[in-house]
């Protein structure tokens, strides 16, 4: 992944996309560097989120354990290392989800062991209703894979 950086050179930061906050038609500056790293300041391309989706559905020690629960909320939900974890899910299986926004953008990630299936969606928007929209999208494809 040559192309998943928190700091960015001149040159690549000029093909960042640009972002908006909630309906405002005035680009929201990137977030500054903040002194913890990824939060919020993590940039990659597609290639590389497709590299990291394949890594994820890979069978090996790493990806078990970072798919290991950490903290139980209930049956069907717990956390992992940065992973939501939902089980019991009767058309899904057992999946991990994370999602991150920031005033300019927002993104979830999807891991489908059951499908071999992983999911990336990213917006240069985000505001109120940005998660829920970005989720039925999802949703809405999912359906229609589980239904075959």
């Amino acid at each position: 992944m040559q192309h998943t950086k928190i700091s960015l050179s001149n040159q690549e930061a000029q093909r960042l996309a640009v972002g908006c906050h909630s309906d405002n038609s005035v680009i929201t500056s990137p977030m500054p560097q903040l002194p913890w790293g990824a939060s919020g300041n993590m940039k990659s391309t597609i290639p590389d989120m497709v590299k990291y989706i394949k890594f994820q559905l890979e069978n090996n020690k790493i990806v078990a354990e970072s798919h290991r629960t950490i903290v139980k909320f209930d049956k069907e939900f717990s956390i992992g290392y940065f992973w939501n974890i939902a089980t019991e899910d009767k058309k899904l299986g057992t999946f991990y989800i994370h999602h991150g926004g920031v005033p300019r953008s927002q993104c979830y990630i999807y891991i489908v062991p059951k499908y071999n299936l992983g999911a990336f969606i990213i917006t240069n928007q985000s505001g109120t209703d940005t998660a829920k929209v970005m989720e039925d999208a999802l949703n809405e494809i999912f359906e229609k894979i589980t239904i075959n």
